[in-house]
């Protein structure tokens, strides 16, 4: 026969040292076995009390890493939602004040030329992609600030009144 791993010594063995088999100091009864007196019995409830009890510690234990994982996530998240915000929201506004303006060249462009077969269609969808772009970030805005006055409402115990309104943006002339 092949001589098998359990044939070697391992780390920290002495080679030629005397082998001594385990022995048990308490003779343990079977599992469907009666209990041989009242304080082994107490021993054994209070050992699956402990158990029960040590359950009990790692559930709440697991719970409160939970919640603060999810806590430090929601804070770095705005934070980094912050700085994000801190270097878009000059060029959202420059944007916005480009928009603007272009809408208002188009519109005099149409006014001062409305029958120029060459330029106008162009001029005209392109009024018509500022507007869509327009009304897309106002509702934009809309649906955070909605957001924002439903989340406080909800935080403030969701009595009364949201606070949130439908505003309805007047209709393209």
């Amino acid at each position: 026969m092949a001589p098998q791993a359990e044939d070697r010594p391992d780390v920290g063995d002495v080679i030629g040292a005397p082998v001594v088999a385990p022995t048990t100091t308490r003779n343990i009864p079977p599992p469907d076995a009666p209990w041989r007196d009242d304080t082994e019995k107490a021993r054994a409830e209070a050992y699956v009390d402990s158990v029960r009890i040590f359950d009990e510690h790692v559930r709440d234990m697991k719970e409160q890493l939970r919640e603060l994982a999810e806590r430090k996530y929601r804070e770095r998240r705005a934070q980094i939602e912050s700085n994000y915000r801190k270097q878009t929201d000059p060029v959202v506004a420059s944007e916005r004040r480009e928009r603007v303006q272009a809408i208002a060249a188009f519109e005099a462009f149409v006014v001062q030329h409305p029958s120029d077969r060459e330029f106008l269609p162009d001029a005209l969808f392109r009024l018509a992609e500022l507007y869509y772009e327009r009304v897309d970030d106002e509702y934009q805005v809309a649906l955070a600030e909605y957001r924002d006055g439903y989340e406080r409402w909800k935080k403030g115990g969701s009595q009364g009144d949201a606070g949130v309104t439908r505003q309805h943006a007047a209709p393209v002339q």
